[in-house]
């Protein structure tokens, strides 16, 4: 039984900013100059359409339905990339998910350039209680390979694909954030047939494991351990530009072995 005296209290909330809006620009010597517009919100519901100038100025326009909508622009002189997607985490207040996206993609690599045009759908199954989500998806896409090298150019069939794609997505996490993790861990697999103008499966596998080695009383000031691993596994038709390379500024570097060598 409680003996302590029953005490009135006021609370007061706000509700958090659930949309972003970001600008930007970055060069380097790999990709060159890029230009960033993105724009993604996380309360979106396309139901709730405006009626009113006021529905923008107070933000009710387009928000309150609990979906996330992105979209992506970043030109750039080397790379160009843009996507829109849509996303519904409770499908008609279930635990099965629905995705929705399109993306276009083009980039001027050494040995050739590289244009890709394509679309997803995606179903998910979530178990909240385990950190655990599956999804099986479609994928289509359109891969065209121009301006190639001499020691390419002999390899007609690799000038385009059409390649729809089955793809079974896992993922258990179990991390304290979403965004800076520090303790937990997360895994991901991937399982993906393409057909088209090539034929080959393709795997991938993500872990990571984050070790909390100290903090301050208040809980800031926290230095993390973080192991990471990936793994890719692809068949013997894959063409050159959806094969696995060690590079880029997240594995290895500075390193010829790692350039591909042939179709």
């Amino acid at each position: 039984m409680f003996t302590d005296p029953a005490v009135d209290m006021d609370v007061v909330l706000s509700e958090n900013q659930t949309g972003r809006l970001m600008l930007g620009v970055a060069v380097n010597s790999d990709a060159g100059l890029v230009g960033q517009i993105l724009l993604d919100e996380q309360n979106f519901d396309w139901q709730r359409y405006p009626t009113s100038w006021d529905d923008f100025v107070s933000g009710r326009a387009w928000r309150g339905g609990g979906q996330r909508f992105r979209l992506e622009a970043a030109p750039g002189t080397e790379v160009q990339r843009y996507l829109a997607s849509f996303s519904q985490p409770y499908l008609f207040d279930t635990d099965y998910s629905l995705g929705l996206s399109g993306s276009y993609f083009d980039r001027r690599y050494r040995d050739w350039d590289e244009q890709r045009v394509g679309g997803r759908v995606s179903i998910g199954y979530q178990w909240v209680a385990n950190d655990l989500s599956t999804a099986i998806a479609y994928r289509g896409e359109s891969v065209t390979i121009s301006n190639i090298s001499a020691r390419f150019r002999s390899c007609s069939k690799s000038r385009a694909q059409r390649a729809p794609r089955l793809q079974v997505d896992g993922c258990q996490r179990h991390r304290d954030s979403a965004f800076l993790a520090t303790e937990g861990h997360f895994l991901q697999f991937e399982l993906e047939g393409v057909v088209g103008s090539f034929q080959y499966p393709r795997a991938v596998v993500d872990g990571r494991q984050y070790f909390l080695l100290s903090e301050r009383p208040d809980h800031s000031g926290r230095h993390v351990l973080t192991a990471s691993s990936r793994l890719g596994f692809t068949g013997t038709d894959t063409p050159v530009y959806d094969n696995f390379f060690a590079g880029g500024f997240s594995t290895l570097r500075a390193s010829n072995s790692a350039a591909p060598r042939r179709w």
